[in-house]
């Protein structure tokens, strides 16, 4: 959901990783660390998407 909203925001991350991902359960995760973010000028019509899974250890 979190990254969700930032996309109907127009703002970017640029930054996430492993280190910027809080754990609380195994299906519950906050992303944070949001210095890195940007906000897409309102004529940016493109972006790129992925899916990836990490393995949790």
């Amino acid at each position: 959901m979190g990254m969700e909203f930032l996309e109907s925001k127009k703002i970017i991350h640029r930054d996430v990783s492993a280190r910027n991902v809080l754990l609380f359960t195994e299906s519950f995760a906050k992303i944070f660390d949001f210095g890195d973010s940007k906000e897409l000028p309102p004529d940016d019509d493109y972006y790129e998407a992925s899916i990836v899974l990490l393995v949790v250890q």
